[in-house]
């Protein structure tokens, strides 16, 4: 069995680094810095992601997943630029690259755009490269920006027409993409949809190929996977997101936020139908979130994991390396 090695001195005092360049960075912008509450009623209910349930003598709490749903009600409140520093948690086995507790960095521009997020995000990487070499001591050039269309990618590395699989799709051919990826040898669940299709194709031939020492940006998301992101006013098909890459591993998730309440009620009752067949627990619908949102003037947000960037720009191979005091099996 492989020796999980611990975070050191030098790895504490680095994250203290780039935490307080990124909060500078912030203030600088004229960004509010927020504290909202771990212990909530309920997450938005994405099937792919479970919450830790916490019970004290009284009331049930799910803790948050991201601090995304009280960052969106203060910006309801008349917030127009706010930030967070935060935990998260997830109940995720414990891996290389998973932790149940983990760090999280997430971000709101009122009147922006994802170009705005982008511009960000560049520097924060630039911070994090500045921390890594300065305090680890460790050679690491100054990380290059590099952008990718889904479509493109689903074609150079997996053969696939992205664009006609959507619009099969979204004339009601759930399984264009599964059968297509099972006629060619592709093995999964026999009832997998459109989305573990898609996440099939992602992990078998796009995230490993994705360059490890470039920042890789992938735009022009499935409208299946928007989330609480805006769809494209231009193509039904896609949705106004990015992810970026990074060593390997995603590292931030960036949307151009939906308003439109109808919309998103529609898609929390339809992500609690997959809960349901996936045999997991039903959320209550925050209609409090619901109406923040509709409240607000165009809006963009980005949440960017702390620990990720940070094993990734150091080259570490695993958490354990990263986070004081992470819980070995």
């Amino acid at each position: 069995m492989k020796t999980i090695t611990l975070c050191d001195l030098n790895t504490l005092i680095c994250r203290n680094n780039l935490c307080k360049n990124l909060r500078c960075y912030f203030w600088q912008q004229g960004f509010i810095e927020v504290e909202t509450p771990i212990l909530i009623q309920t997450n938005t209910p994405d099937p792919n992601i479970d919450p830790i349930i916490a019970t004290t003598k009284s009331t049930t709490y799910q803790m948050h997943t991201s601090p995304e749903v009280w960052m969106k009600k203060a910006l309801g409140l008349g917030a127009k630029k706010i930030f967070q520093l935060s935990h998260a948690f997830r109940d995720d086995p414990l891996g290389p690259i998973h932790s149940p507790e983990f760090s999280m960095l997430e971000w709101y521009r009122v009147g922006a755009d994802l170009s705005d997020l982008l511009t960000d995000c560049q520097e924060i990487f630039d911070q994090a490269q500045l921390a890594v070499c300065d305090t680890l001591g460790i050679n690491v050039e100054k990380p290059q920006f590099i952008y990718y269309e889904l479509d493109e990618l689903f074609a150079k590395q997996a053969n696939i027409d992205l664009p006609q699989v959507l619009s099969a799709t979204l004339n009601g051919n759930e399984y264009c993409l599964s059968n297509l990826l099972r006629d060619r040898g592709d093995h999964f669940p026999a009832d997998a949809g459109f989305e573990e299709a898609f996440f099939h194709v992602m992990l078998k031939y796009i995230e490993p190929n994705l360059p490890k020492n470039k920042v890789s940006v992938l735009k022009k998301w499935p409208i299946q996977l928007a989330a609480l992101s805006a769809g494209d006013p231009l193509d039904e098909r896609y949705c106004q997101r990015f992810e970026i890459y990074f060593g390997g591993i995603e590292i931030a998730n960036a949307y151009q936020e939906c308003h439109d309440p109808q919309v998103l009620t529609d898609r929390f009752k339809a992500e609690n139908l997959r809960r349901k067949t996936m045999g997991k627990a039903l959320f209550s619908l925050d209609y409090e979130l619901v109406s923040a949102l509709e409240k607000l003037p165009r809006t963009a947000g980005v949440a960017l994991g702390i620990d990720r960037l940070l094993l990734s720009m150091s080259g570490k191979d695993h958490l354990s390396e990263i986070i004081l005091g992470y819980q070995k099996q």
